[in-house]
């Protein structure tokens, strides 16, 4: 297959596939590579990235809930795949311990997405692994968990090119419930996407939030819990320009409906 563009690997395990028993079976100039929900031996992973670690032109690489053994050789020839001129980066949480301590700038990739849950004892690895790419304009991370004020503030800290933001949500602690950490950052962030709002964020959150991301024109929240105040529909609406808006939430009061459509606020 010397033609071969777009690699994709979904469900495979070790002993349903023998593609990697060939020691040539990569012999292409790849645009995707998506290796998703597979269980390799270790000889297997081993030959595929060692196959693929010099492709020049790989466009985009998607590497989900498969683990990749941690022989040094292996986790090597990963990072220097990681290294090339990619433009869109999927990967899981629990990957990103393999690149603490083996810094590498990469300014190609403009597309972030990071899968996992965003507890707060994962800050450190991630802060490390996002300055790996300091010109991505949208990040996506995916989880079932919220992420917290230290989160954002090192997300916008980071990624001075950032455009487009989309998360699980917010969520908070005792001492970081307020997020006014976010008036220390210059951010050009315009599209905000969240999967829920929760009232775990009280409204003094909420109101540093949109007070400090005022470049936001499109906001969408998919869903709630049946909590959301219309107070923080409304401070939403009066701090930010939108151009666009989605809410997704149970329960909106006549007066916050009528300035969403009256006052062109949308």
């Amino acid at each position: 297959q010397g033609k071969l563009r777009n690699f994709s690997l979904d469900g495979v395990t070790a002993d349903n596939c023998d593609i990697f028993n060939y020691d040539n079976f990569m012999q292409c100039e790849l645009d995707r590579l998506e290796i998703v929900n597979c269980v390799l031996s270790r000889e297997q992973m081993k030959r595929l990235l060692s196959a693929i670690k010099q492709q020049p032109k790989i466009a985009l690489l998607k590497f989900i809930n498969t683990p990749i053994p941690s022989s040094m050789g292996t986790l090597h020839s990963y990072r220097q795949l990681l290294n090339n001129s990619i433009e869109d980066v999927h990967v899981d949480i629990s990957q990103l311990s393999y690149f603490h301590s083996h810094q590498f700038v990469n300014g190609s990739v403009k597309n972030l997405t990071i899968f996992g849950n965003f507890a707060f004892e994962n800050l450190p690895i991630f802060i490390n692994f996002i300055k790996i790419f300091p010109n991505v304009e949208r990040l996506c991370l995916k989880g079932a968990l919220g992420i917290g004020d230290k989160y954002l503030f090192h997300i916008l800290s980071t990624f001075p090119n950032l455009l487009e933001l989309s998360i699980p949500g917010f969520t908070s602690r005792v001492e970081d419930s307020n997020f006014s950490n976010l008036s220390n950052v210059d951010a050009r962030l315009n599209a905000l996407i969240l999967d829920y709002i929760d009232y775990d964020v009280k409204f003094f959150g909420w109101k540093n939030i949109v007070s400090n991301l005022k470049s936001i024109e499109k906001l969408v929240i998919k869903r709630d819990y049946g909590k959301v105040s219309n107070e923080i529909v409304d401070v939403i609406i009066k701090k930010l320009k939108l151009k666009h808006l989605e809410l997704g939430i149970g329960v909106m009061s006549e007066e916050i409906l009528r300035k969403i459509v009256y006052d062109n606020c949308c």
